[in-house]
């Protein structure tokens, strides 16, 4: 893969469990496993989210995979509400931004992990993330929760 900037918004809300989130956090490592991390390649950016967004770490805050691997490790569950409009907003205002690793020259990716319904409006959010060419993937509930 060429240079890429990837943030991924990860649902922190408590309509998912402590088991679903582990679970959330294994997908997660699974896909930095396919990268190669480093910032002339594929930076990784991540932010969890349920009433408020909370940056866990951004684009040039790991410099390799395994640095990357433990942060993952290490994310502690939120809990709250699912205001996924808020969380798009947040990434698009102080994750993609130069100053915490955005690179001009490099495609820009949010992947959204969610369990459910967002309980504020997210329409606006993603066609500004999608105005300002950063593309938006949308991965569901049925995935991580255990039946």
């Amino acid at each position: 893969m060429a240079k890429a900037d990837i943030v991924m918004l990860v649902d922190g809300s408590g309509s998912i469990s402590g088991e679903d989130f582990k679970r959330m956090k294994s997908f997660i490592s699974q896909i930095v496993q396919n990268f190669h991390i480093g910032p002339n390649e594929v930076q990784i950016g991540l932010t969890q989210y349920s009433y408020q967004p909370r940056t866990e770490w951004y684009l040039n805050t790991h410099k390799n995979k395994q640095s990357l691997l433990e942060a993952i490790n290490d994310i502690k569950q939120m809990a709250g509400g699912t205001m996924t409009g808020q969380a798009l907003d947040h990434i698009l205002n102080r994750s993609f931004k130069p100053a915490v690793g955005m690179r001009a020259d490099s495609k820009k990716y949010v992947v959204l992990i969610t369990d459910g319904a967002a309980t504020d409006n997210v329409t606006i959010p993603a066609k500004n993330l999608k105005d300002t060419g950063i593309e938006l993937y949308v991965i569901g509930n049925s995935i991580f929760l255990s039946v």
